[in-house]
């Protein structure tokens, strides 16, 4: 096999590449065949999932072992590389293209964003040009990996060699000197997305400190370490005090989450999806997905007006500029 290096993000731009509805469905691998782990990553992405969510166990935080480094490692190098960068002019302005599956992510220098798919028309793009194909795997399958892990600071560098894309730790973990904000500055050093989970018996405000600095933040609707447990709704009132203090912030729900129980999740302001037993357990997986996709688009909060496609939001350093932009788009 042809040996990789490391998975890093792109730095050279600092917007997020993803729609500004930002409707996100992440199945949960611990449910699929896990002797066919990777066979069934590329199912899921076949059938339409936006990232693959890999709950990372110790044995210690929860009681449960489960994937490590070397499985997400295995996982990353199987999966093909669906990246190809481009550069081209719109409207005079230099362009960065990324492809994405079946999408062109186009992001400008003006910091005008655009989503584009592929096989439509758009006559004010000229000169595209390809540059390279999967150059440093800058933008392969997105790795959602939930770490339930009694030191999170311990794992973050084999983490990122092995190629996980976010590095969701628990607030409940315990933390290396300088606490939370420490831990949250060296999975960024290491070139990962970072999130923060709250278990449901932890209030919510002890998040808001952190809102942002994060990329993502997670709510339980169970209790970690096991799937195929009853859905927590007294935890909607969590997304909804983030939602309503971080409107552009991606909202993760992680723990019963099913056609039956999204909207609940979506309503109060939920936009990434976490489901394993719901996917997995059905007959129709694609369309249990396509579910999970539409209750956000149906009913999610932060979404962004767009144009000529799904403007895209940015990271939490661009957040600001931003709601700027929109506010004089819109007024």
């Amino acid at each position: 096999m042809k040996a990789r290096t490391p998975y890093r993000h792109s730095t050279r731009f600092s917007m997020v590449a993803t729609p500004a509805s930002r409707a996100i469905v992440a199945p949960s691998m611990l449910s699929c065949d896990l002797s066919n782990l990777c066979r069934d990553s590329q199912l899921m992405l076949d059938f339409g999932a936006d990232w693959l969510h890999m709950d990372v166990m110790d044995g210690h935080f929860v009681p449960n072992l489960t994937f490590g480094p070397p499985v997400i490692a295995g996982i990353r190098n199987s999966l093909p590389d669906v990246s190809i960068l481009l550069y081209g002019l719109v409207d005079g302005d230099t362009l960065l293209v990324c492809m994405l599956c079946n999408t062109f992510c186009c992001i400008t220098t003006k910091g005008k964003v655009h989503l584009i798919h592929v096989g439509t028309s758009y006559p004010h793009i000229n000169n595209i040009i390809i540059i390279n194909n999967n150059i440093n795997n800058n933008y392969g399958v997105y790795l959602d990996c939930h770490m339930m892990v009694t030191n999170p600071a311990k794992w973050v560098e084999p983490m990122s060699k092995a190629g996980c894309s976010c590095y969701n730790f628990h607030y409940e973990s315990e933390m290396p000197e300088g606490g939370h904000k420490a831990l949250i500055q060296t999975i960024k050093d290491a070139g990962m997305k970072v999130a923060m989970t709250l278990k449901p018996t932890t209030p919510v405000d002890v998040l808001f400190p952190f809102l942002d600095d994060l990329d993502m933040v997670m709510i339980m609707t169970v209790m970690p370490g096991f799937s195929g447990q009853k859905f927590m709704a007294d935890q909607m009132p969590k997304i909804d005090a983030i939602r309503s203090r971080a409107p552009l912030l991606d909202i993760q729900v992680d723990g019963g989450v099913s056609p039956k129980t999204v909207d609940q999740c979506t309503k109060a302001g939920a936009n990434v999806i976490v489901a394993a037993s719901a996917i997995w357990g059905s007959d129709d997986r694609a369309g249990v997905i396509k579910i999970l996709r539409d209750s956000v688009l149906s009913h999610g909060k932060g979404c962004i007006p767009f144009e000529h496609g799904r403007d895209c939001i940015p990271a939490p350093a661009d957040r600001k500029a931003l709601s700027t932009v929109m506010e004089s788009r819109t007024s």
